[in-house]
């Protein structure tokens, strides 16, 4: 399924954020992490946002636990983040989540980093006997299960606009 145009909370709402795949270097205004090539981009703001970062959303559920968005972390008196991304341990700039159960801080493209299964190169995951699996779509799919997302979990991640394809393609499976 493509990409359609959007608009963004973080974004002047007149302007229309355009699926863009040039191949370039950027940084995007929403986690405020460097990214390459595809995302949604406003040509008249030079304003960029990872795919990822633009259809996260608000809350979802982890392994039971809640996880939620921040659009802008807290700052200290002198103007430095109070946070720090736990998967890559830089400094939150812009959009993440917060487990607040573990105090724990992932920005989006973090957080799917660490959903990424780490599976052994020669391990095999299997699907259930009877299911054809077309090239092993759907073994990317029960890994993501297996990995603690359930259902649900896995369709708030694609709001309204899910289809197979897009979530195992972001998950890289």
């Amino acid at each position: 399924m493509a990409r359609q145009n959007i608009t963004h909370i973080l974004h002047d709402q007149r302007h229309i954020l355009i699926p863009t795949d040039n191949g370039r270097n950027y940084t995007c205004n929403g986690c405020n992490l460097r990214g390459t090539g595809a995302r949604y981009r406003c040509h008249s703001c030079d304003f960029d946002l990872h795919f990822l970062c633009a259809e996260s959303p608000p809350q979802f559920f982890l392994s039971g636990h809640l996880m939620t968005l921040f659009l802008r972390p807290e700052r200290s008196h002198d103007g430095t983040s109070l946070r720090r991304c736990d998967g890559c341990t830089q400094m939150v700039e812009g959009m993440f989540y917060h487990l607040e159960a573990y105090n724990y801080d992932l920005h989006p493209v973090c957080l799917i980093r660490q959903l990424q299964p780490q599976v052994a190169p020669n391990a095999a995951i299997r699907a259930p006997a009877g299911h054809h699996n077309g090239g092993g779509r759907l073994n990317g799919l029960l890994r993501l299960l297996d990995i603690g997302l359930d259902v649900l979990s896995i369709l708030a991640l694609f709001g309204g606009g899910f289809d197979i394809s897009s979530l195992l393609d972001a998950f890289n499976v």
